[in-house]
């Protein structure tokens, strides 16, 4: 299995944005943001009751709902709250392929 090569969670902003860019969810998942939502949101819901991002989301998953952030973000013109979003799924990421690898 090829490794994702994931930004570090305390990367530049940008660096992380260009990352979730490259996920195309709208393409992979649904057919815009409204319909996209509907399937990240069991992530964003648990996150924002827990503060935590599941463990039981998959990379894919993981991978659909930074992107779901990224461009709600921009939409919104950016934000701290945002960003602080967009790093702790990319955290969420590491620690998913962490247990990924050791399933190996």
């Amino acid at each position: 299995m090829t490794m994702l090569k994931i930004p570090p969670a305390d990367a530049d902003l940008l660096e992380i944005i260009r990352f979730a860019a490259r996920y195309n969810a709208y393409e992979r998942w649904a057919e815009g943001p409204e319909h996209l939502y509907r399937l990240v949101e069991p992530l964003a819901r648990e996150r924002d009751v827990t503060g935590r991002i599941p463990a039981w989301a998959g990379m894919d998953a993981l991978r659909a709902l930074l992107f779901y952030e990224f461009r709600s973000d921009h939409h919104q013109g950016g934000s701290p709250s945002g960003e602080r979003l967009m790093r702790q799924i990319v955290e969420a990421m590491h620690l998913r392929q962490s247990r990924d690898d050791g399933e190996a």
